[in-house]
């Protein structure tokens, strides 16, 4: 009966978006770049306009052409309503999978899971991603998978890999598995990602040389950095007006920290056997630590809600609740969306601009540090509305061989 309601529900949000978000830039993109790698072009030469009356550069690794060749063989409205379920579906596994550390496997976890994975979509991450037709989603299903399933029935690590050869920035997912030295699935996790570039260096020689000594070097195929929608420590120093040297030394020190913060984190999380923290805690740093992380890439926002919820629960009375309330605002509106953008005039915002029209930042760097510095606020957050275990639903964490 659950299975048949989640069909239900994933068909109808299909009908919904195809009919409400005709856009989908992004799939147009990656339709064009399959398109062009299918006909023998250059891939990383300009693209046919979009829709929209403009030329967007493909920006992934050939293999991702490749991949994204499904979508470019089938009819538009159906590459549409593919990339959406697919979407949808890494999202509620997601959440399927982040509830199950507190509510086991039963009817509970069930419910939680969907039900969050159903709220989620009114975040901005999730709304733009669907907008755009955008990947996130899919990437961020493959990597809680290899994470948090308790067993795989396939190398674990392999998953990882394959995201960060379609996309890089997942390659930062195998912090998860050094803590408990698990060697295994980091060495799984590099073979995989190689043997996937491989793939693309045979089928796509010239555009595989094109992409790692060109394109990848090239900051301006990704867009400006100092645009609203950057929500990177990169984006927030360049917005800020540092420049040169100056701008990169900050970058990289802010992001060292942010890194050095989220592995305190891991560290106690994974030896609780809190997986789900310290996946976040992960997936939290490398998006302040990527040079561009658009907003719609906060995704994250959505398995992350689950935790904050029942800390916000536990602390209804006290500041942690408002603190929740305040992020998830943020991540619902979209502040940065607010104020003037484009054209570097993000440069000349207001101080108190700057501040929220940077929120998924600082509250991500907010969300790390207290979590770093004081790590009783998320210990025990997987029981906070549970009963004690019985033998019929034992609660435990999710292992991970």
């Amino acid at each position: 009966m659950t299975g048949a309601w989640l069909v239900v529900t994933l068909a109808v949000l299909v009908t919904v978006l195809v009919t409400g978000y005709d856009n989908q830039l992004d799939l147009q993109v990656y339709r064009l770049g399959a398109r062009a790698w299918l006909s023998g072009q250059p891939l990383y030469g300009q693209l046919p306009a979009t829709t929209l009356g403009i030329s967007l550069p493909f920006t992934y690794p050939p293999i991702a052409a490749m991949l994204f060749s499904l979508f470019a063989l089938i009819p538009w409205g159906a590459a549409i309503a593919l990339l959406t379920l697919l979407g949808l579906l890494a999202l509620a596994g997601t959440c399927l999978l982040t509830a199950a550390q507190p509510y086991g496997r039963g009817g509970m976890a069930v419910a939680a899971g969907l039900t969050f994975a159903a709220v989620a979509v009114i975040f901005e991450p999730l709304r733009e991603t669907l907008t755009f037709g955008q990947i996130n989603l899919l990437l961020m299903g493959l990597v809680a998978a290899d994470c948090l399933l308790p067993k795989t029935r396939w190398p674990r690590g392999t998953l990882i890999g394959l995201a960060a050869a379609i996309k890089l920035t997942p390659a930062v997912f195998v912090l998860f598995f050094l803590p408990r030295r698990q060697w295994k699935p980091v060495l799984t996790a590099i073979a995989s990602f190689a043997g996937f570039g491989l793939v693309g260096l045979v089928l796509a020689p010239s555009d595989t040389k094109e992409y790692w000594f060109h394109a990848l070097l090239d900051p301006s195929r990704v867009g400006g950095l100092g645009y609203a929608g950057n929500q990177s420590l990169r984006g927030l120093v360049h917005r800020l007006g540092l420049t040169g040297v100056t701008e990169s030394g900050t970058w990289v020190l802010l992001s060292l920290g942010a890194v050095l913060l989220a592995w305190l984190v891991v560290l106690r999380a994974r030896r609780a056997g809190d997986n789900v923290t310290a996946l976040l805690a992960v997936a939290v740093a490398g998006l302040l630590a990527s040079p561009v992380s658009w907003s719609h890439h906060w995704v994250w926002i959505a398995p992350l809600a689950l935790p904050l919820t029942l800390v916000a629960w536990r602390h209804r009375a006290s500041w942690p609740f408002l603190a929740v309330m305040v992020a998830v605002a943020a991540f619902v509106v979209g502040p940065h969306w607010l104020f003037p953008r484009e054209h570097d005039v993000e440069l000349r915002w207001a101080w108190w601009q700057q501040v929220v029209g940077s929120s998924y930042v600082l509250l991500g760097l907010a969300f790390l540090a207290v979590l770093a510095l004081s790590p009783r606020c998320l210990a025990g957050w997987s029981s906070v509305l549970l009963p004690a275990p019985t033998p019929a639903e034992p609660q435990r964490a999710a292992s991970t061989d």
